[in-house]
């Protein structure tokens, strides 16, 4: 009996363990918010086409979570040389062929407050 509450009590740290993981925010610096610099000049408008480069970049993104990419982008605008343009960023999703998860993060840098 003692052995089946000694594994029941280890189920449930590890189960504890990974829910505060996934509920956890990533700290700032641990986003790489700068992946999207080779965007520069798609978002701006001066490029038609987003670069290979550009297009790994916002992979990058897709790989966090919305809110994270959101809160520390607004937190830390200045990471980025260039100000983010939604019409050109959901551009962007479509001509890197990014899923809808980038569609989330375009939303909420753009709607949601700090």
């Amino acid at each position: 009996m003692a052995k089946r509450l000694l594994v029941n009590v280890l189920g449930l740290m590890v189960l504890l363990g990974l829910f505060s993981s996934v509920c956890e925010s990533l700290e700032c610096s641990q986003v790489p918010i700068d992946s999207i610099i080779p965007c520069g000049a798609f978002v701006a408008g001066a490029d038609n086409v987003p670069t290979r480069g550009c297009c790994s970049g916002a992979q990058v993104w897709e790989s966090y979570k919305a809110d994270d990419i959101c809160r520390c982008y607004k937190e830390s605008p200045d990471r980025i040389l260039f100000k983010l343009n939604q019409k050109q960023m959901n551009a962007l999703r479509i001509q890197c062929g990014l899923s809808t998860h980038f569609a989330h993060i375009v939303r909420c840098l753009f709607t949601t407050p700090i």
